[in-house]
């Protein structure tokens, strides 16, 4: 399993004061692949802040199409992330192509509700679809907005949505990764 360090992403606290507009978040690097123009399709109009972490080759093209709710932050150290999500209050993944997508295990020890697309590998381990999340399909901006209307809509399904992303996250441990190469190589030797 890919993990990440509970210690650095599952201890910030939440942040976010009452009554403010639903923050989505994504992190990641501002390429085709990471689907972000999806993504600003899918939030044109909805009453969400939008907040992008990441720069890259299409930081100019998604500049153009970004509307007054979305916000570019560049590349933030990896020390200010657990902020970064404990400030967000849904975390979304709308690539095109990602073989696992570890921002995904970060989101969810930080305690947020996931939306991914079904072609991040992490989306089918970390996603109880309807529970914690949703997995949309790429390149599909309806889907996408579906999902995050019915998280924006619903402040009990945020909450314990992201109760049930930190528990599904505990289990990709650094740990439980070095078990399973461990196996791996136990196996491969027999």
């Amino acid at each position: 399993p890919n993990a990440v360090d509970a210690a650095i992403f599952g201890t910030a606290s939440r942040s976010r004061p009452d009554g403010a507009p639903v923050r989505v978040l994504s992190v990641g690097r501002l390429a085709a692949e990471k689907g972000l123009d999806t993504l600003l399709r899918a939030v044109d109009g909805l009453p969400v802040e939008v907040v992008l972490a990441g720069s890259g080759p299409e930081e100019p093209r998604l500049r153009r199409m970004a509307g007054p709710n979305i916000t570019f932050l560049g590349t933030v150290a990896r020390d200010a992330l657990p902020s970064l999500y404990a400030d967000a209050d849904v975390f979304v993944l709308p690539s095109r192509s990602e073989p696992w997508g570890m921002t995904l295990n970060e989101a969810a020890l930080a305690g947020l509700p996931l939306v991914s697309t079904s072609a991040s590998g992490a989306a089918w381990e970390l996603i109880e679809e309807g529970v914690n999340g949703f997995r949309v399909p790429p390149d599909d901006p309806a889907a996408l907005r579906a999902a995050l209307e019915r998280l924006v809509a619903d402040d009990e399904l945020r909450r314990t949505a992201g109760t049930r992303s930190r528990e599904i996250a505990a289990r990709f441990t650094p740990e439980g990764w070095a078990e399973a190469v461990v196996a791996a190589i136990e196996g491969a030797v027999r």
